[in-house]
């Protein structure tokens, strides 16, 4: 039930050479989940599209191609999608792909559903 749904899940985001630009464990390993409500236009297209059908404890690689990732059409109300790096170095990583047109945007999210409800 698409916009009536609250995932709450553990990832990770990666460009195509596998930096990371995004983990919900802070630098100490603490998990920081990351929560938002399906559909409202928060998060990353095509990471809210790899995520339907999963369940509880689920895992799964979903491969966002640049049409479908952070070069979308922002959908929110600020134009920045969920989830956004957290530090100046992790920024820099994904712009490094999401602004320059030489760079394949696609990026790559590792993703563990903790809770939906």
């Amino acid at each position: 039930r698409k916009g009536h749904l609250t995932v709450d899940m553990n990832a990770a985001a990666l460009n195509l050479n596998g930096k990371r630009f995004f983990s919900t464990s802070l630098p100490d390993g603490t998990p920081d989940p990351l929560t938002w409500r399906i559909g409202d236009g928060r998060a990353v297209p095509g990471l809210e599209e790899g995520m339907m059908g999963m369940r509880k404890g689920d895992v799964r690689r979903i491969i966002v191609p640049a049409d479908r990732g952070y070069n979308a059409k922002p959908g929110s109300p600020d134009g920045a999608y969920l989830p956004q790096p957290r530090n100046f170095l992790d920024q820099q990583a994904l712009d490094s792909i999401t602004k320059n047109p030489n760079r394949d945007a696609s990026v790559l999210f590792d993703v563990r559903i903790n809770r939906i409800r």
